[in-house]
């Protein structure tokens, strides 16, 4: 499915635009301590939104732990949710909806709406559990204030890419190497 989204992106942008893709998209690559700035912030987010699960009622059992079955599983899981998700859904939120709802309703409205939008996506992975969701529409507001501030998708890129590291780590070595998934829900 990520593949043929990105494949739907690029030949929207290529039949509209005619411009290179990365650039009609607003990819713009930042400095080094701005980049690594980025990134730390995703990392610092990341850090808080497991200390605030931590003293609020999260479900121990989501769909999304399914996902996680086995090591290979996680793995995959992993792999995915660090080297692709963050590019493709940046793409798709703050790189293709997020200007659309920009020019059609002013920025305060496309911010509000890319978050929501953001965090409906990630609604069967929670089962609807309203705290993780709020929580994850705060990251997505994050994320789309840093687009609508710097103008670039790879500033929220670089976050993105350092939350969902950070977590992906945390899970890694709290399930001992993703060989003891059980302590997932505990």
């Amino acid at each position: 499915t990520s593949a043929m989204l990105f494949g739907a992106m690029y030949g929207i942008v290529a039949r509209r635009y005619r411009s290179p893709f990365w650039d009609s998209v607003r990819w713009r690559w930042p400095n080094g301590s701005l980049a690594f700035l980025c990134a730390t912030g995703g990392v610092a987010m990341a850090l808080l939104v497991d200390f605030a699960s931590s003293l609020a009622p999260v479900p121990k059992s989501l769909p999304i732990y399914k996902l996680f079955g086995t090591t290979a599983s996680a793995y995959a899981m992993a792999g995915y949710g660090i080297f692709i998700a963050p590019v493709i859904e940046e793409l798709f939120f703050r790189g293709f909806l997020y200007p659309v709802l920009a020019r059609r309703g002013g920025v305060p409205a496309a911010v509000l709406l890319t978050s929501a939008a953001f965090t409906l996506i990630h609604v069967s992975q929670l089962a609807g559990a309203w705290l993780p969701l709020l929580i994850l529409f705060f990251v997505g507001l994050a994320f789309t204030l840093a687009r609508a501030w710097t103008g670039s998708v790879a500033v929220p890129y670089l976050m993105h890419l350092g939350y969902n590291l950070t977590l992906f780590a945390g899970l890694f070595l709290s399930t001992g190497f993703f060989r003891h998934m059980d302590r997932m829900t505990q």
